[in-house]
């Protein structure tokens, strides 16, 4: 007891040599797929009472297909895309406290196709807010961040170092 001999995996032993041949083209497609990722460094206002485009300022990477333009993503496929998001706002001493909803946009559509809330206290920096969706979009769809809070004053995002506070992502999952 305590050690374990790990089976070995022959070809024509288990499944077929076209089971491997499906495998490793899956592999080979989750590592070429359309995706991007977008953060911000620097800091940006965010007003009370509507909503706003988040402004990315660094782009961390784009692939196979996937471009950005104004802090949106261009969608290169029709398909179901992965999209998350992740905000940190600063604290600025205010005493509003307040409903911070993060947003995907669609400029397509006009409006926005996915939604994640959560409460804000501007007195001290909160916990990230985050939004994570499964989206089905078209090639050419234009999609970005929005933020929208209510805390009656303006607050700051929180961007800085290597995009770990304030970024979007997304990635191309199936057709």
């Amino acid at each position: 007891s305590g050690w374990y001999t790990p089976p070995t995996v022959v070809p024509g032993e288990v499944g077929s040599s076209s089971d491997f041949d499906k495998l490793s083209a899956l592999i080979n497609f989750l590592g070429n797929s359309p995706q991007g990722r977008l953060f911000q460094n620097g800091v940006q206002g965010v007003a009370s009472g509507s909503w706003v485009d988040v402004e990315f300022d660094n782009t961390d990477y784009m692939m196979n297909g996937m471009t950005n333009s104004a802090s949106a993503f261009v969608i290169p496929y029709n398909g179901t895309y992965s999209f998350s998001a992740q905000m940190q706002f600063q604290a600025i001493g205010g005493e509003g406290v307040g409903l911070m909803t993060l947003g995907l946009y669609s400029a397509n559509h006009g409006t926005q196709i996915r939604v994640g809330t959560g409460g804000y206290s501007p007195a001290a920096t909160g916990p990230a807010h985050v939004l994570v969706a499964d989206v089905r979009l078209s090639a050419g769809d234009t999609v970005s961040l929005q933020v929208y809070q209510n805390s009656t004053i303006s607050v700051n995002t929180a961007g800085a170092g290597a995009g770990e506070n304030c970024f979007a992502s997304i990635r191309y999952v199936s057709a």
